[in-house]
C-alpha cells in the first residue's frame, strides 16, 4: 500500500530536497574556503537526513539488515555495476573515452591530498547517494509524483541529465541506472534500500 503524505510533508519533503540541491552547489565554495568545514558539513547532512527519514518512518535500518533485504541490495548492485560497466566498455570501444562525469571525477581526483580525497569519498559516496535518492527518488516519485509510473520515467530522465553523460550513449546508461532505482523504489516504497544501493554502487 502506497504511504499517503499530507500536503504539509509533501511541502517540507519537497523543501528539504531543494536545499539538498543548493548545497550541493554551494560545496565547491565550502570546500574552497575550508575542507574541513566541509567534511564537517558532509557528515551533519547525511546524520540529519538518515535521522529525518528514520523519524518519519520511512527507513528501518534494522529492518534493512534482514538476510532478504541485503540479498536484494546485492542483487541489484550486480546489476547496476553491469549496466555501468557493460555501457562503458562499449562506449569506450565508440566513442574512445568514458561518460563525461567519469572523466571529470578521474580529473578531479589527480592531485587531491589526503584530506580533500577524504572529503571527496564522504562526498561521493555517502552524501551524493543520499542527496540524489532524497531529491529524484523519494520527493519526485514518492512526494510530486505521488507513486505514478509517470514519475518513475520523469526522475530517471532527469537523475541521467544531471550526469555529464557527454552523448546519447552514455545518458541512456544513467537513464538505466536510474530506472533500476526508480523501479526498486517504486515497487518496495524502501528508500533505505535505494541509498544503500546507490552508496555501494559509487563505491565499486
Amino acid at each position: 500500500m502506497t504511504k499517503e503524505y499530507s500536503k504539509e510533508v509533501r511541502d517540507r519533503n519537497i523543501f528539504i530536497g531543494l536545499i539538498l540541491v543548493g548545497l550541493f552547489y554551494i560545496r565547491a565554495i565550502i570546500v574552497n574556503f575550508s575542507i574541513y568545514l566541509a567534511i564537517l558539513i558532509g557528515i551533519a547532512i547525511i546524520i540529519s537526513v538518515l535521522v529525518y527519514l528514520n523519524n518519519m518512518k520511512d527507513i528501518n535500518l534494522k529492518e534493512l539488515f534482514k538476510w532478504k533485504n541485503i540479498k536484494t541490495i546485492l542483487i541489484l548492485v550486480i546489476i547496476m555495476r553491469v549496466v555501468a560497466l557493460g555501457f562503458t566498455f562499449i562506449g569506450v570501444k565508440m566513442y574512445g573515452d568514458a561518460s563525461l562525469n567519469d572523466q571529470a571525477i578521474i580529473n578531479y581526483m589527480n592531485g587531491l591530498t589526503s584530506i580533500e580525497m577524504l572529503e571527496f569519498f564522504i562526498y561521493k559516496n555517502f552524501w551524493g547517494p543520499i542527496r540524489e535518492e532524497f531529491v529524484y527518488r523519494y520527493v519526485m516519485i514518492g512526494n510530486i509524483g505521488k507513486m505514478s509510473k509517470l514519475s518513475v520515467i520523469i526522475s530517471s530522465a532527469l537523475f541521467s541529465s544531471i550526469h555529464a553523460a557527454g552523448n546519447l550513449w552514455y545518458w541512456i546508461m544513467y537513464f538505466l541506472m536510474g530506472l533500476i532505482l526508480a523501479i526498486t523504489y517504486y515497487k518496495t516504497e524502501r528508500i533505505d534500500i535505494c541509498i544503500a544501493v546507490h552508496m555501494l554502487n559509487n563505491i565499486l
